[in-house]
């Protein structure tokens, strides 16, 4: 793992590493979070796959659908009509999904129907024993809580978590105009890497 700070420069950084190009570039994934990075991504760091990591489908639309080969969104977020629509749109655009953070068994047997890249947990070791009864062991796995998707929507129609998604949304619309030139400096050849079938697991 390579730690990038802001006074750090990211040639030099990289530069340290032999062959990193083909060696280290291919499992190393850039998150990002504000559209203000691209251009420094493109300039930078034009060899790494990028992933926008958020809570909203519209800003993933109008920011980084284009520029990035996949998107970390919260597992709640998705559970909704919206969500739904927006996991449908990757898989026909053949774009990655990763979700975050998945705690609860329930919710992990529904992220991993939904064929995610990877899905992100504090619950390591109980995620990856009921990923590997799902995947080897399909029809002794029992089925999803069917109440799971009424809990989701409950708690995120709480009162704190709707002033949450409020302020969300609110600092979402403060991103246009502020993104800047985030044209590439040159054209731009996304590494695709072979994963398996059932989701990876991401502490």
């Amino acid at each position: 793992m390579s730690e990038l700070r802001h006074d750090l420069s990211p040639q030099l950084t990289f530069s340290k590493h032999a062959s990193w190009e083909t060696v280290l570039a291919p499992r190393l994934i850039l998150g990002l979070w504000h559209p203000l990075f691209l251009k420094a991504a493109y300039d930078h760091l034009p060899l790494l796959r990028r992933y926008h990591i958020g809570f909203s489908p519209n800003v993933v639309r109008t920011y980084f659908w284009d520029a990035c080969d996949g998107f970390s969104i919260n597992f709640a977020l998705l559970m909704g009509k919206e969500g739904q629509k927006f996991l449908q749109q990757c898989r026909e655009a053949g774009k990655e999904i990763c979700v975050w953070t998945v705690n609860d068994p329930g919710e992990m047997k529904v992220a991993m129907s939904w064929g995610v890249k990877a899905i992100l947990t504090d619950r390591v070791g109980a995620f990856t024993s009921l990923r590997d009864e799902v995947c080897y062991f399909p029809q002794s796995t029992p089925p999803s809580d069917p109440f799971l998707f009424a809990r989701t929507q409950l708690t995120l129609r709480s009162p704190p978590s709707q002033r949450r998604w409020s302020w969300m949304g609110w600092r979402d619309t403060r991103l246009v105009g502020q993104t800047g030139d985030t044209t590439p400096s040159h054209t731009y050849a996304p590494i695709i890497s072979p994963h398996c079938s059932c989701p990876l697991t991401v502490l």
